[in-house]
C-alpha cells in the first residue's frame, strides 16, 4: 500500500505540474495589446481597424492599460474629440499605429503612418523590448502647400490636421518635409516606404501610445 500510495502521488504532482505548465503558457494573448496615455491638453476619441477597443474616448491626461487586443493585422487612429468640421472624404486624414501579428514566423511589425496625412503627435514603446526601436512623430509643421484642416476640439483648442497630397511621392512637398523632421525619422511618411516598418521578435506584444508628448 505504501508503495502504491508514493505511485499515486507522483503520478498526480505530475498531472498538476503539466497543467500549471499549461496555463502559465497560455496565459498570455499571442497578439497585440495597446495601452494609451493621453498627454494632450484635449480629450480625445479613439478608432480602430483589427482591434475589439474597450474604450473609445480618453479624458485630458486620462491612461488605459488595454485599450484593445489584436491577433492578427490592424491599426489605430486618435483624434481630438469634438473635431467635427471635418467631413466628407477628411475623415479618417491623420496619424495611425499599425501592425501585424506573424504567429507562424513568431515575428511582430509595426509603424507609425503619416500616409494618409498627420494630426496626432505620439511616442510608441514596446514594452520590455529594450532592442525594439521605439517610434516617435511630433512636433510637425505642415508645409505652407500641404492640405490643412483647422478644427476646434470639445474644450475650445484648435488643431491643425495636415493632409498628405504627395503620398505617393517620395519627392513630394509632405514627405520631403517630414523625412527632414527629425521628430519624424521613424514614421512612415509616403505610401512606398517599407523601411519605416519596424519588426520585433515575438508574439506576445504591448505597446504603450504616448499622445501628444512622450
Amino acid at each position: 500500500m505504501h508503495a502504491f500510495a508514493i505511485l499515486l502521488f507522483t503520478t498526480l504532482a505530475s498531472f498538476i505540474n503539466a497543467n500549471a505548465k499549461y496555463r502559465t503558457r497560455n496565459s498570455s494573448i499571442k497578439g497585440l495589446t495597446v495601452a494609451v496615455i493621453n498627454n494632450c491638453n484635449y480629450p480625445v476619441t479613439i478608432e480602430a481597424n483589427g482591434m475589439t477597443l474597450s474604450t473609445k474616448a480618453l479624458a485630458i491626461g486620462q491612461q488605459c492599460a488595454n485599450v484593445g487586443t489584436s491577433t492578427g493585422s490592424g491599426n489605430i487612429y486618435f483624434q481630438a474629440q469634438g473635431s467635427g468640421s471635418l467631413s466628407g472624404s477628411n475623415i479618417g486624414i491623420g496619424t495611425l499605429l499599425e501592425w501585424s501579428v506573424d504567429v507562424a514566423q513568431a515575428e511582430f511589425w509595426y509603424d507609425i503612418s503619416n500616409v494618409n496625412g498627420y494630426n496626432m503627435p505620439m511616442t510608441v514603446t514596446l514594452k520590455n523590448q529594450p532592442n525594439c526601436q521605439v517610434l516617435s512623430c511630433h512636433g510637425f509643421v505642415c508645409p505652407n502647400d500641404g492640405e490643412r484642416y483647422t478644427v476646434k476640439t470639445s474644450n475650445g483648442v484648435s488643431i491643425t490636421y495636415c493632409g498628405n497630397p504627395t503620398k505617393d511621392d517620395p519627392n513630394g512637398v509632405f514627405p520631403s518635409a517630414m523625412n527632414k523632421t527629425t521628430t519624424c525619422a521613424t514614421a512612415y511618411n509616403w505610401s512606398g516606404d517599407n523601411t519605416k516598418t519596424y519588426q520585433c521578435p515575438g508574439i506576445v506584444q504591448t505597446a504603450t501610445v504616448s499622445l501628444c508628448k512622450p
